[in-house]
């Protein structure tokens, strides 16, 4: 199993990292480690390098967080892109008020006398 999941990777050392961290955190649970992690790359099969790369990244080292970051991804991915930096054309020819620079302090003291 272990083969099969390497196999996948390009990057080899990151996986070999990965596979050495939950062989020392995991060692009687490294099967159902590696089942989370194939089923996760069967899922996500496009992701699995980038998950792998920010699990390395934040140092994370689980199977279920492998899974939780290319799931993550492909939402991420199916999202339109953020249009908040486009500007509304309804206020397109609105423009701010210049003020001075002093604006403040008279406004803290109380106004003009």
């Amino acid at each position: 199993m272990i083969r099969q999941i390497k196999d996948v990777f390009d990057d080899k050392e990151r996986i070999e990292w990965l596979i050495l961290k939950l062989k020392e955190r995991y060692p009687r649970h490294l099967v159902d480690q590696l089942n989370v992690i194939q089923g996760s790359i069967k899922k996500y099969p496009s992701f699995s390098e980038q998950a792998l790369l920010e699990m390395k990244k934040l140092n994370m080292t689980s199977a279920n967080d492998f899974r939780d970051i290319a799931y993550s991804l492909s939402i991420q991915s199916q999202k339109k892109p953020d249009i908040a930096g486009l500007p509304n054309e309804k206020y397109k020819d609105i423009t701010a008020p210049e003020r001075t620079e002093d604006i403040h302090l008279k406004v803290l003291a109380g106004g003009t006398k």
